[in-house]
């Protein structure tokens, strides 16, 4: 930024934010496929309030950095990588 401060982007801070709800979800929730609906009903609200496009560059931020694995078929269902 122009003040010399690093801010991160919306996409890498909502990333975090859905990687710290996906593994407390997964510890209350431990047999459940996490899915894109329920990530879509249940996620953080900043994630929630997102427009799909900009869910899904979430879901890539994450992907990149290692955080899950995204298994696509009939349902789209998102594993955590630990």
């Amino acid at each position: 930024t122009i003040d010399g401060e690093i801010r991160e982007s919306e996409v890498v801070q909502c990333s975090k934010k859905v990687k710290d709800w996906l593994e407390n979800y997964g510890k209350k929730h431990p047999n459940t496929e996490i899915t894109k609906t329920i990530l879509n009903n249940y996620a953080p609200k900043q994630y929630r309030e997102m427009k799909v496009q900009t869910r899904d560059e979430v879901l890539e931020e994450m992907e990149s950095r290692d955080y899950i694995r995204v298994i696509k078929g009939k349902k789209t269902v998102i594993y955590l990588t630990t």
